[in-house]
């Protein structure tokens, strides 16, 4: 049997270039094995038409616009609760809700989207057994690396060291990503206090937190995801300060795969997602195993303990996440197709003659 062409739709919720995220890594994906992709910015110019950027993958810039337009074989994918209102937009063939996180504000819109859904994704365990304990079709897909792209930086010759690293003295402890309310400011003033002597580098969006104002604390914004593997080449450990809450729990951090693709120890929280990697992060709970775990993380340099870093990547990579989701698209599509079909059998099914007296 043919299999029908498919086009996702993911509504406004992040731009293409801003933090490349999940959402962006599983569109490049999906489009390369055939499936098109209608990404929709979050900031919108209206009238400018659809952005050809790879094969299969379109940005779109006026969604008011594609609203108004048929797209054949939709699949809705919606990784934000709050656009369930979409589902069934251009007779979807699917809606998809990929559930990311867990804030307190978008529980009601994402207990709609997880009701209202045909195929529910989920990055965590948590989010995982919340769904699947109120309906079918859910499944957990962790998030993944990119592990050719951030291998690059444990393998010779080194990378160029960026500029802005360059005169920052070493060792380096570096922490990629969002930097928000969520980041356990407790922690990191614990570690930045005890050693003087240690760089911490943050590298990132400034989305509520701000880094202590230390000589040994260097904020350096924001950066291009192809430059990321050259920071971490250059540096010494990664960080996942989380503090333990809602949303932390729930949350399965990209960068814990991309810092051990890249062959770095890595000092993180101990939260549900980080405790099966217990024997391969160093995991720290109140602010003072912070500071006594540290050395020991820099430490963790051996040969055989940067390919068992690079081993746990590399059994996380968003080709295998999403070859795992194709066959899920499909799948659910098919299941979806049969109970329509038999829906519609015993709608026009001839009722029994009754002789009328």
């Amino acid at each position: 049997m043919t299999q029908l062409r498919l086009t996702v739709v993911y509504p406004p919720t992040l731009d293409w270039g801003w933090m490349t995220q999940r959402p962006q890594q599983i569109s490049l994906r999906l489009a390369r094995r055939g499936i098109g992709v209608v990404y929709c910015n979050l900031t919108q110019r209206p009238g400018r038409p659809l952005e050809p950027i790879s094969p299969n993958l379109w940005i779109c810039h006026d969604f008011e616009a594609l609203k108004r337009q048929p797209v054949p074989g939709a699949v809705v994918w919606a990784s934000w609760g709050r656009h369930w209102p979409l589902f069934g937009r251009w007779n979807a063939l699917l809606n998809v809700f990929d559930n990311l996180d867990d804030f307190e504000s978008w529980e009601r819109d994402d207990r709609e989207a997880a009701a209202r859904a045909d195929l529910v994704l989920a990055t965590s365990r948590l989010l995982f057994q919340r769904w699947a304990a109120r309906r079918p079709h859910v499944y957990l897909v962790p998030n993944a690396c990119d592990f050719e792209h951030f291998h690059r930086a444990a393998v010779s010759p080194p990378l160029p060291e960026p500029p802005d690293l360059a005169g920052i003295p070493r060792p380096r402890v570096l922490y990629m990503g969002a930097l928000a309310p969520w980041l356990d400011a407790a922690a990191i003033e614990a570690l930045v206090a005890t050693y003087p002597g240690t760089a911490f580098v943050f590298i990132g969006a400034s989305m509520g937190y701000e880094p202590p104002r230390r000589p040994n604390v260097h904020v350096l914004g924001l950066k291009p995801y192809e430059a990321l593997p050259s920071y971490l080449a250059h540096c010494d450990a990664g960080l996942i300060p989380f503090r333990p809450e809602r949303v932390t729990k729930a949350a399965n951090p990209v960068k814990l795969y991309e810092y051990l693709a890249a062959g770095l120890p890595v000092l993180a929280s101990c939260l549900p997602e980080l405790e099966p990697y217990a024997g391969v992060v160093h995991l720290a709970g109140q602010p003072p195993e912070w500071a006594a775990l540290l050395p020991a993380a820099l430490a963790d340099t051996s040969a055989a303990r940067r390919e068992q870093r690079a081993a746990v990547a590399r059994a996380n990579t968003w080709d295998d996440r999403v070859d795992q989701i194709v066959s899920l698209l499909h799948k659910a599509i098919a299941v979806k197709q049969a109970r329509e079909s038999a829906s519609a059998v015993w709608r026009v099914r001839p009722q029994p003659y009754v002789k009328r007296m």
